[in-house]
């Protein structure tokens, strides 16, 4: 008993709480024994109507509905009671039941009892009533559907409906399909028929089932078909049809696989990248570091992630990364670029670049910060060292021009003192001696104050800052390369405004802006035919004083603009650039707040123009500079073992002079060329005459046909005239001098010479015409085969640095 009890009491338990009605009636008495509450859910009407009236329930069946209804219940006792209608409730709402019932029987067989369940279908009936109001609906839609629609049996043994878009994309008609409701799986790739047919076999499931298969084309390649496949349910959950969308989705699997390419691509590039990248969200906290970054902060990701910048930012820069990140999230710009420092636990502080952005969301405005860093700290050490080495190689370029063109006056003023010193017996041409000395010590003197001024070193880290007359640094330049510009054959047109303000800067530091671009222009030159052509010009500006440098070199190529100012970044062959000097000019500029432009083009040469802030009602003073010298005092030579013919050639008148005048006082006859095209005339026609010359003494350097060149042509009309050939320079240990002694042997000697060392060199050429054999030449072991500063006896000086000449 009380185990029936109990069993009773689960029984209730269970029917209590499902959704379904629960009846049980006695077959005898033709009353109710049991509802549950979820007749009064669905019934809208009490359970105790049918406790008093086991007939109750058909009070609220629809008028419609209840004949059926009545005339179903005998079947209730033989078990074939299912029947569906509607249902009435108090408050006019109507609801669709399935009610069915089976007989419960005693041991005689005889029915005892009733058992039914009525479930709600309402929900059901209504989807089945959209279902068939909308087919038509659903039919003209589908047939304009890139997809293809079909609606199978629940054991896809019957297509119900199947859209034309299905049969295109299988290869099928519809008729097909129609006919064969599988006839498709003959068109699927033989790996993925199993996931297909395991789909059918267990139905949809409760979620649409997504399935990715191919589709096999006679060709044997084949198309990806993507199919959403859901299950239609009755009122029970029972599956009663199976419905679905096909859809190529081969280009867009072919998308999504490129995508996901790229993105591991890009994700390589950040892991990679030598540059920290890093990722804020709104409120400053790291959410992406990649490995660059984490060696830039000396902190893992791990670290890092979830907390504040400013826990990595140096604490005289907090403020300054506070601006810029509050600037960014203001949405007032969305990138800047800033410089600042970071606490690096490793390395110590170290100081970063870094180009940062907003990440910006249409809707909430920004959403944090992306930023790209590199650490220059190196870099910034460097920039000092750097900007030393520029300033030292553009000032060797300069003395070493000037030093070279001193040497020339030095030359002179050394040589007609010699000759004064060893005594002079022609009064007259003693005044033109002395005359000769006056005048090139003067230029020599000038020369020297130039270069005085141009080679002043400013102590490292520091920029003097005084008045600076801009047409001062064009006078003081411009006459440092004038000699660079005549033996070059460049024509320089100089043209000054006058009135100009002044400018307070450092005039070493303003000097080598305009000789770098100077310079610049010089070497952009060095291929042109001539003319070859550089303006200096300068004006007065709204702001101050504009400094132009133009020329008619070949231009600048489009593509090397935004790079001119880089450091190390050149279009120089190698050896004629380091690649510093644009970009000091740059750097100057800027210290002295003004800017550099350039506009240029291929073919149609080059255009740099300073602009530099001026002062007002203040002068600029210009340094003064003077130089003298006291010879000393020379051997008598020995007398000549031979009188020889000599041939000089220079373009300076001066050193032309002194050469002849020693060969002259030797007996010798001296014939003067002012460069190498009249020298070779004057061979050829000695050669004519039969009287070649014994000893040819060259510059190297010349406008026109210069030195190197002038042996050329010699040596292609006989060696022996190479033989013959003693270059002068001011710079013996060049590569270019190198590179013409192994072509040719030819012999070089360091200038300045002095009357000395000319009258060796005769003394050699005097040797060996005593003694010549047929094909002549100069006797080995000569004083001639000296080619630096090693000059003998009282006559050794510097040799001079400069380029050669």
């Amino acid at each position: 008993m009380d185990e029936s009890r109990e069993s009773e009491d689960r029984f209730r338990q269970v029917a209590e709480n499902i959704d379904e009605v629960f009846w049980l009636t006695d077959v005898r008495k033709q009353e109710m024994l049991y509802v549950n509450p979820a007749y009064e859910a669905i019934w809208g009407r009490p359970r105790s109507d049918l406790y008093r009236d086991a007939r109750a329930w058909l009070d609220a069946v629809h008028p419609e509905d209840r004949a059926r209804v009545e005339a179903a219940v005998p079947g209730q006792l033989r078990g074939e009671y299912d029947v569906q209608y509607r249902v009435v409730r108090p408050d006019g709402e109507i609801r669709w039941v399935r009610d069915r019932a089976v007989p419960v029987r005693d041991e005689s067989g005889e029915v005892v009892r009733l058992a039914g369940v009525a479930a709600d279908m309402t929900a059901m009936v209504a989807v089945e009533t959209t279902l068939r109001e909308s087919e038509a609906r659903l039919r003209q839609i589908a047939e304009h559907l890139d997809v293809g629609v079909w609606i199978y049996t629940a054991d896809f043994s019957e297509a119900l409906y199947v859209s034309p878009q299905v049969g295109a994309l299988w290869g099928l008609s519809v008729e097909q399909i129609y006919e064969d409701p599988m006839v498709f799986l003959k068109h699927v790739h033989p790996e993925d028929l199993p996931v297909i047919q395991a789909a059918m076999r267990g139905g949809t499931g409760d979620d649409v089932a997504e399935i990715y298969l191919r589709r096999m084309l006679p060709d044997g390649s084949h198309r990806w078909l993507c199919i959403n496949a859901f299950a239609i349910r009755d009122g029970d959950g029972e599956m009663y049809r199976a419905a679905g969308i096909t859809e190529d989705v081969t280009e867009r699997l072919a998308l999504e696989s490129m995508l996901q390419d790229r993105e591991a691509h890009y994700r390589r590039l950040v892991e990679t990248s030598p540059y920290a990248i890093y990722a804020l969200d709104g409120d400053g906290r790291f959410t992406e570091l990649n490995p660059a970054a984490e060696d830039a902060l000396g902190r893992s990701a791990a670290e890092l992630l979830g907390h504040s910048y400013m826990e990595v930012v140096h604490a005289d820069d907090a403020a300054l990364a506070e601006q810029v990140f509050q600037q960014l999230q203001a949405g007032g710009v969305r990138r800047l670029d800033v410089q600042l420092r970071v606490t690096n636990p490793r390395l110590g502080t170290r100081w970063l670049s870094i180009a940062v952005a907003s990440v910006y969301d249409e809707v909430t405005g920004a959403a944090g910060v992306h930023g790209i860093g590199r650490d220059i700290t190196d870099e910034r050490s460097r920039k000092q060292h750097l900007r030393r080495v520029e300033r030292f190689a553009s000032m060797g370029t300069l003395m070493g021009g000037v030093a070279h063109e001193l040497n020339n006056p030095l030359q002179a003023i050394a040589g007609f003192a010699d000759l004064l010193l060893e005594g002079e017996s022609d009064p007259g041409r003693a005044r033109e001696a002395l005359e000769t000395i006056s005048r090139e010590a003067r230029r020599a003197s000038r020369i020297v104050a130039d270069l005085r001024l141009l080679a002043r070193k400013a102590h490292e880290g520091t920029t003097r800052h005084e008045a600076v007359g801009v047409n001062d640094v064009v006078h003081h330049v411009v006459r440092a390369r004038r000699y660079a510009h005549v033996t070059s054959n460049i024509e320089v047109d100089v043209e000054l405004a006058a009135e100009l303000p002044v400018v307070d800067g450092d005039p070493d530091r303003l000097e080598q802006v305009l000789l770098n671009l100077v310079v610049n222009a010089e070497h952009a030159l060095a291929a042109m035919d001539t003319p070859r052509r550089i303006s200096i010009r300068t004006r007065p500006t709204a702001r101050g004083v504009a400094m132009i440098v133009e020329d008619n070199g070949p231009g600048i190529a489009m593509e090397a603009l935004p790079h001119l100012f880089d450091p190390f970044w050149t279009t120089k062959p190698p050896g004629m650039g380091t690649g510093l000097g644009l970009a000091m000019v740059h750097s100057i500029v800027q210290e002295h707040g003004g800017t550099v432009n350039v506009e240029s083009a291929v073919g149609r040469g080059a255009r740099f123009q300073v602009d530099l802030p001026g002062m007002k009602g203040v002068r600029a003073t210009q340094p003064r500079s003077t130089a003298s010298a006291s010879p000393p005092a020379r051997p008598v030579a020995p007398p000549p073992v031979r009188s020889i013919r000599v041939l000089t050639v220079d373009d300076e008148s001066s050193i032309r002079g002194l050469i002849t005048r020693v060969g002259e006082r030797r007996g010798h006859e001296v014939e003067q060329a002012v460069e190498g095209e009249e020298a070779l005339r004057a061979v050829d026609s000695a050669e004519a005459e039969g009287r070649p010359f014994d000893l040819i003494i060259s510059d190297l350097r010349m406008p026109g046909l210069d030195g190197r060149r002038f042996v050329e042509a010699l040596a292609t009309r006989s060696a022996r005239y190479v033989e013959r050939v003693v270059l002068m320079t001011g710079d013996p240990d060049s590569a270019e001098v190198a590179q013409l002694r192994e072509a040719a042997d030819v012999r070089v000697m360091a200038k300045p010479l002095g009357v000395p060392d000319l009258v060796a060199i005769m003394q050699a050429a005097e040797a060996v015409a005593a003694g010549r054999d047929p094909d002549g030449g100069l006797a080995a072991g000569s004083s001639a085969d000296r080619v630096s500063g090693a000059q003998h006896g009282a006559s050794d000086r510097d040799g001079g640095s400069g380029p050669a000449r």
